[in-house]
């Protein structure tokens, strides 16, 4: 899987803004499979920011892995350090 990733995007946005993509790719092979969804969008508040959204049918029980994996992404494939805050927990208020 290592090439797929690779492939994803030149920067972090756009390999985030991919990940629908190779899900979808996924699917095909795993028809069972319950994906998230993800979206990304400028933040209007912190210059060089974005916005990660994940939805799941699974609710906020992974988002600490999603958390997890981007954060090594970026470092593994893009060679940065990022730092992720959570702004909203879906299904909460």
């Amino acid at each position: 899987y290592d090439n797929l990733l690779r492939c994803q995007g030149s920067t972090l946005r756009l390999w985030l803004s991919n990940l629908n993509a190779m899900h979808d790719h996924l699917q095909s092979s795993l028809p069972a499979g319950n994906f998230p969804v993800f979206w990304c969008e400028n933040c209007t508040t912190e210059e060089g920011s974005i916005i990660l959204h994940y939805y799941s049918v699974r609710g906020a029980l992974l988002s600490s892995v999603v958390v997890g994996i981007t954060k090594e992404v970026a470092k593994t494939y893009f060679d940065i350090e990022i730092r992720m805050d959570k702004l909203a927990t879906q299904g909460e208020d």
